[in-house]
């Protein structure tokens, strides 16, 4: 029964996605370092921004591959993986391009399907159930995005391939997006770096096989980060990072979501993060090293209840 309860309550966000929220992709996020900043990368460049905002795209090194698991209540899986890739033109000497793929899926097993019967349970007005087996859930998202980088101004556009299936019934469609942005390194102690980032993502359409369509709203972005005291003491080499998102989805009403977010990595290598979004708190902490990044990030959600999110990234 707690299964069905959960489809129930996700259904809605999925086909309508109400004012003031974001879609369901948007809403679960990818990688446990944004979710425990609030998901406020919007302006934040990372192999993840090709969910946030595509002109912030960008790898660690070379290479980044992300894959991250989150057990949501009630016992469905949501995971995610994104990968991107830093090249340059044959003409160019620096690798301003970046191209990148993202994979979202949220599933769930049985399902209990049952139907109403003819005759009512004896001695009372109920009408019977009858169980008819389990069905299984599934949503899922499939990126590809690319950016191209103008001195410290960026763009990129992305392309999505939506896919859904409950019991038999199914839909496909698509969405796409794109964005701008910002980033400016400044050589002091108070400031580091600033960034800046736009984004858009176009209504996508689903469309069913019982000839349904729905159509999920399409979201605004805008974010801006710092970066304070870096290299300030030997614990604080990379400073601290400050991000503030704000993200509109549906541009008649004036309802934003705002997201918050901080970091600081402890000599380099162990990221202590909060963020805020939605008015629910986030937390999380990490462990990096030279080509492998280990995150985790407990999420509150007020549509789904927390979760604990566990990511690992590759740099190449």
């Amino acid at each position: 029964m707690k299964k069905l309860i959960f489809i129930l309550i996700l259904m809605p966000v999925i086909l309508y996605c109400s004012s003031g929220t974001y879609s369901l992709i948007n809403e679960l996020g990818i990688g446990a370092a944004s979710g425990a900043m609030g998901d406020a990368y919007t302006s934040i460049e990372s192999p993840v921004s090709i969910l946030w905002n595509p002109a912030m795209l960008s790898a660690d090194k070379n290479i980044s591959l992300i894959y991250m698991h989150d057990k949501i209540p009630y016992g469905a899986n949501y995971d995610a993986f994104a990968g991107a890739v830093n090249f340059s033109l044959p003409f160019e000497k620096d690798k301003n391009n970046v191209i990148g793929c993202g994979a979202y899926i949220l599933s769930e097993e049985g399902i209990p399907i049952t139907e109403a019967g003819e005759d009512t349970i004896p001695g009372t007005n109920f009408t019977n159930i009858v169980y008819k087996g389990t069905a299984s859930y599934i949503y899922s998202r499939y990126d590809l995005s690319l950016k191209r980088s103008i001195y410290d101004f960026s763009i990129g556009v992305r392309g999505s391939y939506l896919y859904s299936s409950i019991y038999n019934i199914k839909g496909k469609g698509f969405s796409w997006g794109l964005g701008m942005g910002y980033k400016k390194c400044i050589p002091n102690y108070l400031i580091s770096s600033v960034g800046i980032g736009l984004s858009y993502s176009d209504e996508g359409l689903l469309f069913w096989n019982n000839e349904y369509t729905d159509t999920i709203d399409c979201i605004y972005g805008a974010g801006i980060n710092v970066r304070l005291l870096k290299n300030v003491t030997e614990s604080m080499n990379d400073g601290i990072l400050i991000s503030f998102d704000m993200s509109q989805d549906n541009i008649k009403i004036f309802d934003p979501v705002y997201s918050f977010g901080i970091e600081w990595k402890v000599f380099s290598i162990v990221p202590v993060r909060f963020g805020y979004k939605n008015n629910s708190l986030t937390t999380g902490l990490g462990f990096c090293t030279k080509y492998i990044d280990i995150d985790y990030a407990f999420i509150t959600n007020p549509v789904i209840a927390s979760s604990h999110r566990l990511s690992i990234t590759v740099k190449l």
